[in-house]
């Protein structure tokens, strides 16, 4: 028969080596999708080269040739920091968070539904101007761009909840602009 040493041994050897192996597991999972901030982008989107410095804060300073460049470079680097950010947002604007969190996000859908930020943006969309709808299509472009090249890289969250994002729509960006509106009119 064991000793009780030698039990307590293997039982602290076991839980070691699971720590150890959840741990490099939850390291992986987490650094994938960081971004690495010397490297060099080909964006099949531009239509000429752009530049990003990036500052000892990590803030991007874009150096583009024209508008439409600069936006699509502004919605890849956006999505590339905060595609979980925007997709949680996107999905509180619209009402669809229960699609990924259950029944305890439910009544926030309906809330959202109620007042209607995704119809609201669709029409918003309908009236813009050329220059600003191009502008958000630009933008709108960058993001899908990251989201396509990135699929395996994708945040941590994405894959703790088991889904990936889907394509953003220029509504998207307004509904969520309408929620935050209608979140900042109560003070």
């Amino acid at each position: 028969m064991a000793s009780p040493l030698r039990k307590f041994a293997a039982i602290l050897f076991f839980v070691l080596i699971v720590g150890l192996a959840v741990a490099l597991f939850g390291y992986r999972l987490a650094v994938k999708s960081l971004p690495d901030y010397q490297a060099t982008v080909n964006l099949d989107v531009l239509e000429q080269t752009v530049h990003v410095y990036w500052d000892g804060y990590k803030v991007p300073h874009i150096y583009a040739q024209n508008e439409r460049d600069l936006f699509r470079v502004a919605g890849y680097l956006v999505a590339q920091e905060r595609l979980w950010q925007m997709d949680l947002c996107r999905r509180i604007a619209i009402g669809r968070l229960s699609e990924i969190f259950g029944r305890r996000t439910l009544e926030n859908d309906v809330f959202a539904r109620t007042w209607c930020f995704q119809r609201v943006a669709e029409k918003i969309v309908a009236d813009l101007p050329d220059g600003a709808r191009a502008t958000l299509e630009n933008y709108t472009a960058g993001v899908n761009r990251f989201i396509e090249t990135h699929r395996h890289a994708l945040p941590v969250e994405f894959a703790l909840l088991g889904y990936e994002p889907e394509a953003w729509r220029v509504t998207d960006s307004i509904a969520f602009a309408r929620f935050m509106a209608f979140q900042l009119s109560f003070t």
